[in-house]
């Protein structure tokens, strides 16, 4: 079939080689994601169909690796790859997994692996909750200025000259930060759990030093259950007249956890 001189020129336009010529990120294979290139209404649907090519754009998983080798020594431990996807913290209990996903979004994500029924767990790995410890909700690039954040209310955003230094700035500095503040020896991993739902945090082992509002509040005159056994505990738990504290100390994954009970409401002890 001869093309016309219209035709010639969108095939042309929409050619790998060309598109090859024009791409800014050369990356492998592997670091590729996709985003096809919308179809141009004036050229026939046939044509375009024989000719459907994408532009590529490196992985915000591909740029977080290539950093990572470069600043691995700054975290307060290294980091070893789970299976599949995502990262432990060496010497630290496996209920933390640090992940750097495509937006990017760095977190820290928790895990319950224990017995008790009632542990308001998400999925079949034991996922409880997450920290959002960073993360770019709207890439956007600007011609003159260069890469930024456009996911901010006030409308002042910083500029980057590429992916890489934004990505960094915005989102991994953010990460270590936030690693080397939580994840410290000094630190216990904490699940409250009531009632069929549970929350989670990271704090001091020495609880009269709690770091959160919300821990100080939890711990303020907390009044420990002595002199029950576990399953009146546990009973209790179920009808929400008392929480279980699960108290994991972060560099001492061999260590059993710390496991005690607090009334939930002190008027509510009388009625049991």
């Amino acid at each position: 079939m001869k093309l016309t001189r219209k035709e010639k020129k969108a095939q042309t336009y929409m050619s790998l080689t060309y598109i090859r010529k024009l791409k800014k990120f050369k990356v492998s294979e592997a670091d590729k994601e996709v985003t096809y290139r919308r179809k141009p209404k004036k050229y026939k649907q046939a044509l375009y169909s024989q000719n459907r090519n994408t532009y590529t754009f490196e992985k915000a998983e591909g740029i977080f690796n290539r950093w990572l080798e470069k600043n691995k020594h700054r975290l307060p431990t290294a980091l070893l790859p789970k299976a599949g996807y995502g990262f432990y913290f060496k010497g630290v209990i496996k209920n933390i997994s640090l992940y750097v996903n495509g937006m990017p979004e760095a977190m820290l994500s928790y895990y319950y692996y224990g017995d008790y029924k009632n542990i308001a767990i998400e999925d079949e790995d034991g996922y409880v909750d997450t920290t959002y410890m960073a993360y770019i909700g709207d890439e956007s690039y600007h011609p003159q200025k260069g890469y930024y954040d456009a996911d901010r209310t006030d409308g002042i955003f910083t500029y980057y000259p590429s992916r890489e230094e934004l990505y960094a700035s915005e989102v991994f500095e953010r990460m270590i930060e936030y690693c080397n503040k939580y994840i410290t020896p000094q630190n216990s991993f904490y699940i409250f759990n009531f009632n069929n739902s549970s929350s989670v945090d990271i704090d001091t082992t020495d609880e009269s030093k709690l770091m959160r509002i919300g821990m100080q509040k939890d711990f303020k005159d907390a009044e420990f259950i002595d002199g029950l056994s576990e399953e009146e505990c546990s009973k209790l738990v179920e009808i929400d007249k008392a929480y279980r504290v699960i108290k994991y100390e972060l560099f001492e994954p061999n260590k059993e956890p710390l496991i005690r009970y607090i009334w939930l409401d002190r008027d509510k002890k009388n009625d049991t």
